[in-house]
């Protein structure tokens, strides 16, 4: 439930998307999950793009 009101969140205020990249980087360890949530740049994945666009 805490993640779906954080995208829910973020999808009212794509201003704040950096912000959740930035922590979302310093959380994440694991490569895989890196690679799923940030995207082979750091700026986001396409389903993490999805995700907070709220499509």
């Amino acid at each position: 439930m805490v993640g779906a009101a954080v995208l829910h969140q973020h999808s009212k205020s794509p201003a704040k998307h950096g912000e959740l990249l930035e922590l979302m980087n310093s959380f994440l360890t694991r490569p895989a999950e890196r690679q799923a949530v940030l995207g082979p740049d750091g700026q986001g994945s396409e389903e993490f793009k999805r995700l907070v666009s709220g499509s």
